[in-house]
């Protein structure tokens, strides 16, 4: 007679192993349709190159280059003589916290920028997007950034 752990422990493993094989199979085919360079798992995009195309989607809605950011710096950019601060460097966490909208509303404080942009592939928590609302900092996530960097490519013309 098999012992009750083998039992119970196989189907678990099995189940397990099937579930992450879904899990994966799901991610692949969302990310199927997105452009090579949008992908989330792409990793052929480097952080500069990523930055290269934001400051350029914001150039197509009147923004202007400030200061392309040194490090963890933002960018900072100026429409209609105010300024407004980006921040690109949490764009592979799954999660973004309260800590992160906290880091920018203070660089926005410092500078005196009149608001500010947070970018991630990934979601903001609840506390972060609570923060946000109270200190002129739009959040874009997921499918909402992809919907901004999509306006840099090219349209195509016909079918």
């Amino acid at each position: 007679m098999p012992n009750n752990s083998v039992l119970i422990g196989v189907p678990l493993l099995l189940g397990g192993l099937a579930s992450a094989g879904w899990w994966i199979w799901r991610q692949r085919r969302a990310n199927a349709g997105l452009a090579p360079s949008l992908r989330t798992s792409a990793p052929d995009l480097a952080d500069r190159e990523f930055e290269a195309v934001v400051v350029q989607a914001f150039q197509r809605q009147g923004y202007q280059l400030i200061d392309g950011g040194k490090g963890i710096r933002a960018l900072t950019l100026r429409r209609d003589r105010e300024t407004y601060l980006v921040q690109c460097r949490h764009r592979h966490v799954a999660k973004v916290g309260v800590d992160a909208v906290q880091a920018l509303h203070r660089e926005m404080t410092a500078c005196g920028a009149n608001g500010g942009f947070m970018l991630t592939e990934g979601r903001f928590s609840r506390e972060a997007t609570a923060l946000a609302a109270s200190c002129n900092v739009r959040l874009l996530e997921g499918s909402a950034l992809h919907g901004l960097l999509e306006s840099t490519r090219p349209k195509r013309h016909g079918a």
